[in-house]
């Protein structure tokens, strides 16, 4: 969900890390964020588990992460990305009781939902 923090884990050993945001985009009237410090907790950047903040994500976006991590002995470079795509909130539907009132834990209600897109 677009309002929980979640993480994303990159894995190496001994190694220095830097993640990035390689691309963002919505097809929303939304804008997206467009650095890695409008979207992750800014002292996991340089971790390999970078979280991202609370309410950093747009629904309907697409995100690319990048992580570079580079060994400080050898200097070798290792390179991912991954790409996310968070879905858009259910809209437009109804959602009817039957009967439309009742006592609670004595009723029996019968819910029906139509028209979510």
């Amino acid at each position: 969900a677009p309002n929980a923090q979640f993480s994303i884990h990159g894995k190496s050993t001994d190694e220095n890390y830097l993640w990035s945001l390689a691309s963002s985009s919505s097809s929303s009237s939304s804008s997206t964020p467009s650095t890695i410090n409008d979207i992750a907790r800014s002292e996991t950047i340089r971790k390999p588990i970078l979280v991202i903040k609370a309410g950093g994500l747009v629904a309907g976006a697409s995100y690319t992460f990048d992580l570079v991590s580079v060994s400080p002995r050898t200097g070798a470079e290792g390179h991912a990305s991954i790409t996310i795509l968070l879905d858009t909130p259910p809209s437009g539907g109804n959602l009817t009781a039957n009967p439309a009132s009742g006592q609670a834990m004595s009723t029996l209600f019968n819910l029906a939902t139509s028209g979510w897109v």
